[in-house]
């Protein structure tokens, strides 16, 4: 605390047992790491209130200072108990603060549970103001019921005001449930044509079940919050501005929905950090032709100078013709057509100049696609690009391109102080690849996260190696039943990430074991395993 130019420490010190456990001290400070002088008692437990939970406790001071007097607001009774809450004393700025006999306690709690609000043991406090300095708020832990776990505390913020005899916190409140459904309303630009095809495309929705309208109608659901979908909506959009409406509901505490390390209580703990739910990567609506390029997978082939292309085509595909060009810095190096004749096409395309992509060397080719016929007056054309290189196991080294290779990785969790499970900007995601390629390290294990494209994009660019992982945690393994989930959306995510050149390995599960008197079926990663192999036969 900080008062007239001088420096005081205040805190928490064991008591006088057993009389009471801890009780509220304050000493000088000479400067921010020093004590100086005498230690003196300000409040020690004393009050019924003070004494719930089988053990007498003042702890965690934290003040205010506002119209001429110092709060100070610590903590009394027992964390475990439901009448764990908040005590104050009182005192004139002008007052010495070293005097016992200058501060006034509250001879009841000051903030304390809530029964109707379903809100207990509201201490362990700290204050913030908002952004722009305008309002107060108290941060705070709570249970969310009498004697429940400690390990369920979590922690609530509220906005407090004023009154003429100091901070007034009104009641405490009940948080939002954990499983309370997302729903978001967008309307479309009013420029969107109704006249052509056109396309939802959510990449990523946090939750395990989705719904989505256009204009008040269903137009489809999916099942994975990591995982890319899409919707024709064609039939159900108008001129002019449309509605998307989306719908996500999630249940981190079913054990049947991979949520990675989020946390599965209302409060972050050990390694589990913050829920997230809704949308959590960039949405956009496409307008199409009717016949158009709707996906595409890439096999790159160095050893023979080529690349496959596996390209999916919606629509009428009679007489069409797939042309496929390959450049490198700007020169064409490679051309190759294809007759479409069904919903996929094949055709390989040669390079005259081989350029392998390898780590700390981003080398990507560009690749434009088209389909060209002749009464296609609004033929569909798509850039892209692709990367040569090959990624194999030997032994115990790692080859890429045939060379070994030795992968000095960081565990890259995905969350980010501005948007929690959401880069906030792209240079965010840019960054992040930077800084690690700075510190030495040459690429990343995905920990516990289907990361975004974005970041495979700029891993791609970077020369940055990247292991793709799911999110595993709070999957039930101990039964194949939980695949009837999990499957689906991890393949749907290798399909998405496959032509990354970056992507050098799958790690479709994190940590799996026996434990807590529950034994893994290994049935359920050889399933994974096999399947993810025969999807994937290119990588480890």
């Amino acid at each position: 605390m900080s008062l007239r130019n001088e420096l005081y420490f205040l805190y928490a010190g064991y008591g006088n047992f057993p009389d009471y456990g801890s009780a509220i001290y304050i000493a000088q400070m000479a400067n921010p790491w020093t004590l100086t002088g005498e230690h003196h008692l300000l409040t020690a437990p004393t009050l019924p209130w003070e004494k719930q939970g089988g053990m007498a406790i003042n702890e965690g001071p934290v003040t205010l200072h506002r119209n001429g007097r110092i709060f100070l607001v610590y903590s009394a009774s027992t964390t475990w108990s439901e009448d764990y809450a908040l005590g104050m004393l009182t005192m004139n700025e002008e007052a010495d603060p070293l005097d016992p006999s200058s501060w006034q306690k509250s001879m009841q709690p000051v903030f304390r549970k809530s029964v109707e609000n379903g809100v207990y043991a509201t201490g362990h406090n700290s204050f913030t103001k908002s952004p722009d300095d305008q309002e107060d708020w108290i941060v705070y832990h709570a249970l969310p019921s009498p004697g429940s776990d400690t390990s369920l505390r979590s922690t609530r913020i509220q906005k407090f005001g004023w009154n003429p005899d100091g901070p007034e916190y009104a009641v405490s409140i009940h948080p939002t449930s954990a499983r309370r459904p997302y729903m978001c309303r967008k309307r479309s630009p009013a420029a969107f044509s109704a006249g052509r095809a056109g396309s939802f495309r959510d990449p990523t929705t946090k939750g395990s079940a989705f719904r989505v309208w256009v204009n008040g109608t269903s137009v489809g659901t999916h099942r994975g919050g990591y995982s890319s979908f899409s919707f024709d909506i064609t039939p159900h959009v108008k001129e002019g501005a449309n509605v998307v409406t989306v719908y996500a509901e999630d249940d981190v505490r079913s054990g049947s929905q991979p949520r990675g390390k989020q946390s599965e209580r209302f409060h972050s703990h050990g390694c589990d950090y913050t829920r997230t739910t809704g949308i959590w990567q960039t949405v956009w609506l496409e307008q199409v032709p009717e016949t158009y390029l709707a996906d595409m997978k890439v096999v790159a082939d160095p050893a023979n100078a080529c690349v496959h292309l596996e390209v999916k085509v919606s629509g009428n595909t009679a007489g069409a013709q797939l042309k496929a060009s390959a450049f490198y810095e700007g020169k064409e190096v490679g051309e190759a057509t294809a007759v479409v004749q069904g919903p996929c096409v094949k055709v390989t395309v040669p390079v005259s100049e081989v350029h392998l992509w390898e780590a700390g060397h981003g080398r990507l080719y560009d690749l434009k696609l088209s389909l060209e016929r002749p009464d296609l007056t609004d033929a569909d054309a798509v850039d892209s690009y692709f990367g040569l290189r090959t990624v194999r196991l030997d032994g115990l080294a790692f080859r890429i391109n045939e060379k070994s290779v030795f992968q000095r990785l960081v565990l890259d969790q995905g969350f980010y102080p501005d948007g929690i499970y959401t880069a906030p900007t792209d240079e965010d995601l840019r960054n992040d690849i930077e800084i690690s390629l700075g510190l030495g390290f040459n690429g990343a294990r995905l920990h516990e996260k289907m990361f975004e494209p974005r970041f495979l994009y700029w891993a791609d660019r970077l020369g940055y190696l990247v292991w793709g992982e799911h999110a595993n945690w709070g999957l039930d393994i101990t039964t194949p039943a939980s695949l009837s989930r999990f499957l689906p959306e991890w393949l749907e995510g290798v399909e998405r990430d496959y032509n990354h050149p970056a992507v050098i390995g799958w790690c479709p599960f994190n940590e799996t074991w026996d434990r807590d008197g529950a034994k893994q079926d290994n049935e359920v990663l050889r399933i994974v395993y096999e399947t993810t192999k025969r999807l994937d036969p290119t990588r480890p």
